[in-house]
């Protein structure tokens, strides 16, 4: 009997099979774009009000780890951790920082006080924040195509047995997918 009632269940019950949910390119590009502005306002809110306590550190620390990882926040949503350039060129950009910051340190006198114009170290800190710029801007311009490649790539077709209730209880098969 117990046979013949789990035979039952299982050709009156409706079968569906969800695919994926395809990823959204203005969730994701909202995402890089959101936490890309909120760095950049955090780090020029530090440069305003300067960096006198332990508040205007963490403000500087969050505002440079949001502009670092912000604007690949929406390759990362689509699962696209190969793809991100402009994380490299901005992470590259402390470096040059360091490297313009030591440039300028040498250019200037021991005891003279150092004064603007110094060529070299101005453009190496020039090239640090084209950089994060670039960066930013790169990797946000290409969170579209990285959803659209997730989507693709994830596209699916299911085949389930089903019960097609209009006619009666009648035996069939559903297709669904998703391209």
């Amino acid at each position: 009997m117990r046979s013949v009632v789990v035979t039952i269940l299982l050709l009156a019950g409706t079968a569906r099979a969800e695919p994926d949910e395809p990823k959204s390119a203005a969730t994701a590009t909202w995402l890089a774009t959101g936490t890309t502005v909120a760095g950049y306002a955090l780090l020029t809110m530090t440069f305003v009000v300067g960096v006198q306590d332990n508040a205007g550190r963490a403000t500087l620390v969050a505002g440079s780890a949001l502009i670092t990882a912000g604007p690949s926040l929406g390759h990362f949503y689509a699962h696209d951790w190969t793809r991100t350039p402009g994380m490299a060129m901005r992470a590259s950009a402390p470096i040059l920082v360091l490297v313009g910051m030591f440039v300028i340190a040498a250019e200037c006198e021991d005891l003279d006080p150092c004064t603007p114009g110094h060529p070299i170290g101005t453009t190496v800190l020039g090239l640090a924040g084209a950089l994060l710029i670039g960066g930013s801007v790169w990797d946000i311009a290409t969170t579209p195509a990285a959803v659209r490649r997730y989507n693709r790539s994830h596209a699916s077709v299911s085949i389930v047995p089903m019960i097609v209730p209009t006619l009666g209880p009648q035996p069939g098969l559903a297709v669904q997918g998703r391209f």
